[in-house]
């Protein structure tokens, strides 16, 4: 025996549900078909002399419509689903009449009527060029403050598509809330709140960059030593110089030594890589105490392990100047007559290309006075949203850098975007689990620029990053709070020690260099970080 039950507005309730039922498989017929898979079907039709969604809940087989009974109607969780959000003053579809259809005790069918709301969906307003940037943050911004006050009372969306959710140029609304959830238990949707907002983020614009490829690399060992040449920047001779180490490079080009911290030594020239000429910076990692001996027979070489993290960081979609060839090479006596490198009984270094046009961030964000602007004043805010996302991102991802100052970022604008590439890995790790000490020690890094950074420029940074960190957003003011304090206690150190101005001029080195640290022009100079 069928038979029908359901529930409608106020002005149509009076009506038997068995002819709206009737009226509503009428409207189907004339009705245009939206979407269609096994189990619903999406209509557009005129239902009640209204523009309406008619949504068809079709039950496959007996044990289907069994769990549909013991659970409920996706109709019935629609319409219950829609009252509570608008009871909540949250922006939903007003809902028409839902109508189940029973075959004796079992449910069979049922029918969920929403009103049109004739709005473009989320992520098709994200990805329309027309609409301002402005709009688009202010809207991603709208929808983690849906998400964060769901949770609040109890309700996760984590079944919700983008496609359900609507939006204009100003406000956005939720077209089809069946897949929200309400929990008895307060405390779950804040557990998912997190992989909610991560979710949504995919369709912002966050997300689009597909994974770089991941640099391969050829190894060759000889009794001198280990080297790692690059399979896509291959260079016969300059790989027999590379092994003939610094006096050979002295012999075969021009070296301009770079500056740099104490650690390393750092020159750059000039070198023909696949038939192009190229900058290839060469970096060289010093033994700093008789502990880095120590270390090094424990775990691998800085030199690669900064590989190593290029090449994590490829995998993880972050951009880092590509590398040339690393090399773990015994040391010769010959090469050099002083004590320091007497001790030494290897030498490592890592040799990079250029990047075209790009600067160390430092350069838009703190200005030389008296000089011409490097970039508008739109720019370099944009600069530092973009920049907020992609330290975002990495944290989220598990990453943290090992010296994430403003030296060790690199910036080029191409097509209307900032890219940001990260040098000076060798400490960067890929953790399980990101602990807030090492999370607080990158943001800390960032915000160690003593002038033309104020706090409102550093909110410009630190909103975007907590889109993508929803994590943090519950303890924001206790990490703004705490950053801000260890920053200005790092700052006045400098200042005290009468290192601040020095620390800026070497700014791009990472490190707090010394003034004797500088990489002799001879054939001796080695060297550095890729730019």
């Amino acid at each position: 025996m069928t038979t029908y039950r359901g529930q409608a507005e106020t002005d149509i309730a009076a009506a038997d549900v068995s002819r709206l039922a009737e009226e509503l498989t009428v409207c189907l017929v004339h009705a245009h078909l939206i979407e269609s898979d096994v189990h619903t079907k999406v209509y557009h039709g005129v239902w009640q002399n209204r523009d309406v969604v008619l949504r068809q809940y079709n039950h496959v087989g007996l044990i289907h419509s069994l769990c549909q009974t013991l659970a409920g109607s996706q109709a019935h969780r629609a319409w219950t689903a829609s009252h509570r959000l608008l009871n909540l003053r949250i922006r939903t579809a007003r809902p028409v009449a839902y109508i189940e259809q029973r075959r004796g005790p079992l449910l069979w069918q049922s029918w969920s009527v929403m009103e049109l709301v004739d709005r473009p969906s989320w992520g098709e307003v994200l990805c329309d060029e027309s609409v301002p940037e402005g709009c688009k943050r202010r809207l991603i911004q709208q929808t983690v403050r849906l998400v964060d006050r769901l949770a609040a009372r109890g309700i996760s969306c984590r079944q919700i598509k983008r496609a359900d959710v609507l939006c204009d140029a100003k406000r956005i609304m939720l077209a089809n809330p069946e897949n929200v959830t309400i929990h008895r238990f307060g405390c779950l949707p804040w557990l998912w709140r997190a992989g909610d907002i991560t979710r949504f983020l995919c369709d912002a614009g966050l997300e689009r960059e597909r994974g770089l490829p991941e640099p391969m690399f050829l190894e060759v060992r000889r009794a001198g030593g280990r080297l790692w040449v690059s399979r896509d920047l291959q260079n016969r001779e300059l790989e027999e110089v590379f092994w003939g180490g610094s006096p050979a490079l002295g012999r075969q080009f021009e070296l301009q030594p770079v500056q740099s911290s104490v650690a390393s030594c750092v020159c750059r020239f000039q070198a023909t890589v696949n038939s192009v000429p190229t900058t290839i910076y060469l970096k060289e990692y010093l033994d700093r105490s008789i502990w880095d001996l120590l270390k090094h027979m424990l775990r691998p070489s800085r030199a690669v392990r900064a590989m190593r993290a290029s090449q994590m960081l490829s995998r993880h979609r972050f951009q880092t100047p590509q590398v040339v060839a690393v090399g773990n090479l015994r040391h010769n006596a010959a090469d050099s007559k002083s004590s320091t490198h007497r001790l030494r009984t290897s030498r490592c270094f890592m040799a990079t290309c250029e990047v075209a046009d790009a600067v160390p961030i430092h350069t838009y964000l703190m200005p030389v006075p008296g000089e011409p602007a490097p970039c508008t004043l739109r720019e370099r805010r944009e600069l530092l949203r973009q920049f907020g996302l992609t330290v975002g991102r990495m944290h989220r991802e598990g990453i943290a850098h090992g010296d994430l100052r403003s030296g060790n970022v690199l910036v080029c604008r191409r097509e209307h975007r900032w890219e940001f590439f990260l040098i000076d890995n060798e400490r960067t790790r890929e953790y399980r689990y990101l602990s807030h000490r090492l999370r607080r020690k990158n943001l800390v890094q960032v915000n160690l620029l003593p002038w033309g950074i104020s706090n409102t420029d550093r909110l410009r940074f630190f909103l975007p990053y907590l889109l993508v960190n929803p994590s943090v957003r519950p303890r924001r003011r206790q990490y703004a709070r705490k950053i801000m304090a260890i920053t200005r206690k790092r700052l006045l150190s400098l200042k005290k020690r009468g290192r601040l101005d020095h620390a800026i001029r070497v700014a791009g080195s990472g490190r707090e260099a010394h003034p004797r640290d500088e990489c002799a022009s001879t054939g001796d100079s080695r060297s550095a970080d890729s730019r």
